[in-house]
């Protein structure tokens, strides 16, 4: 995995925090987040932090565990990149304040 991907998974990931509880489809993933690619939507399904079906996309508390084990996951794997240390900080503070902290609300 890349910065790129990265920065392509965490505007997905942001995009479906703001669809939470609510049915979407894979083409409003791409309007929102033009450099989405389907790769990142498999693998988000893969890893059950979306719930795939015929009739769209979900976000929703079903899936909260399986978002904080693959944000965890991910904060892993920007350690492990060979990318300055401001670069890894910026990532990692867009992970724990965006993401986090929207996640948090949605627990409230």
């Amino acid at each position: 995995m890349n910065e790129r991907n990265i920065g392509r998974i965490l505007d997905v990931l942001q995009y479906a925090i703001e669809q939470y509880g609510k049915t979407f489809m894979e083409d409003s993933i791409y309007k929102a987040c033009p450099s989405a690619t389907s790769n990142i939507i498999d693998l988000l399904d893969e890893r059950e932090v979306f719930t795939c079906t015929k009739d769209g996309i979900c976000f929703d508390e079903s899936n909260l565990e399986e978002f904080r084990s693959f944000l965890s996951d991910l904060q892993d794997e920007i350690d492990e990149l060979n990318i300055p240390e401001e670069t890894k900080k910026e990532i990692n503070s867009r992970i724990d304040f965006n993401l986090n902290l929207n996640f948090n609300l949605l627990n409230t």
